[in-house]
């Protein structure tokens, strides 16, 4: 899609710098190429969905971080413990962000992907203690809708209700459109593809509609997420197990530190 010789294309700085800092993305995402999609309605946007993985990144190590200090400057580690931790953090990352909401504005997003973040490690650890009962989320859904009257009132709800509302939607529902994911958790490769498509088709075809944008990309970008989960994202998830068992060298680590 460029519009500059290959030569000049792939020597130029801003392709090395596109490659590097996406690779890394630990400094930002990168979203122009040389001379690519220089005409499209969003101009000289390559693929906007990376805006993102840096937070994500950012917040994994963060993760490590916080875990790892705790493992250290404590003698008591164990996974009731660390469950406490996620649910403190979650706690304190829900609170800053209503604080932040209200009180200074905040461009850049971080507190609220870190309460997003924070909230659904903590539901994944203590998973075995939440309940999904249709009262709790009607009553959540009723609170939304009434709060949205009032912008500041609805974000402090939005807040504190959206996590479990998500939850609930994403595991009670039941019946054929669960049955999608038997076939591979695409939801990751539409997420990333998809901006990129639309670009591409908005390259090729000039006034293109709304019906086409909508209808065209997702069937291509539902192949390329089909790709991506069977040959990339699913074997890389084979990798867990060689987590686990350092995770369990870890703690043996740990154990004969208490011990001593």
């Amino acid at each position: 899609f460029t519009t500059l010789p290959l030569s000049e294309y792939f020597s130029d700085n801003q392709t090395i710098k596109y490659f590097f800092k996406n690779a890394v993305l630990i400094f930002g995402a990168e979203y122009q190429l040389p001379g690519v999609f220089a005409d499209t309605p969003w101009k000289n946007l390559v693929n906007g969905s990376l805006w993102t993985l840096p937070y994500e990144l950012r917040m994994y190590l963060l993760l490590v971080i916080v875990i790892v200090a705790f493992s250290f400057l404590t003698k008591k580690t164990n996974s009731d413990s660390m469950k406490n931790i996620f649910l403190t953090l979650a706690l304190l990352s829900v609170t800053l962000n209503i604080v932040r909401h209200h009180l200074y504005d905040d461009p850049s997003k971080f507190l609220n992907l870190f309460s997003m973040f924070f909230v659904g490690s903590a539901f994944y650890v203590w998973r075995e203690k939440i309940v999904l009962i249709d009262s709790v989320f009607y009553v959540s859904l009723m609170l939304l809708l009434v709060s949205s009257f009032n912008h500041e009132f609805f974000f402090t709800v939005y807040a504190v209700v959206l996590p479990y509302m998500v939850f609930y939607i994403a595991y009670v529902p039941s019946g054929k459109i669960r049955q999608f994911n038997n076939y591979g958790d695409y939801s990751y490769g539409i997420y990333i593809y998809s901006c990129l498509i639309q670009q591409s088709l908005a390259s090729l075809i000039d006034d293109i509609s709304v019906t086409t944008m909508i209808v065209v990309p997702f069937f291509i970008t539902l192949f390329l997420a089909y790709l991506s989960w069977h040959l990339v994202e699913k074997r890389f998830l084979k990798l867990k197990g060689s987590y686990i068992y350092l995770e369990r060298i870890f703690y043996r680590l740990q154990r004969s530190k208490n011990v001593a």
